[in-house]
């Protein structure tokens, strides 16, 4: 087996709001845990990131995508995830009307994939926190 640490596609989507994840499911309650931590870390650094919309699955309808074929080959240190975000709008906490999505909310949500790497590297101890107290 190949161990590679990251795995994550990323797709539109067309009927529900904000940026979620699908992931992969296991048996083992360690891994489990371990998968949901970058989803969780995403939804503390994107206020347009949902977690409650992440899913974690077996999909027959899934079984020929990126993470679900990768998730078969790669090790057991490995986390595939589908980044999803909606091709329109998303809700932040305590609003009432959707955000339309522009460009620069889509790059801004790449900022935050970036800082969730560092954070969640940051975590587990394998790198030092050297970055400036504001990102914008």
């Amino acid at each position: 087996r190949v161990s590679l640490e990251f795995y994550i596609d990323v797709h539109a989507h067309s009927t529900m709001l904000n940026g979620f994840m699908y992931g992969n499911v296991f048996e083992e309650e360690e891994r489990v845990q371990r998968q949901a931590v970058f989803p969780r870390l995403l939804c503390q650094n994107a206020p347009d990131f949902s977690f409650s919309n992440t899913s974690f699955n077996r999909d027959v309808v899934k079984a020929g995508t990126g993470r679900r074929f990768l998730g078969g080959l790669l090790d057991d240190t490995s986390y595939c995830y589908t980044l999803e975000v909606s091709f329109y709008s998303y809700m932040t906490a305590g609003s009432n009307a959707p955000v339309p999505y522009t460009e620069e909310t889509y790059m801004k949500l790449g900022r935050n994939v970036a800082r969730t790497f560092l954070d969640y590297y940051k975590l587990n101890n394998l790198i030092k926190d050297n970055r400036p107290t504001h990102i914008q």
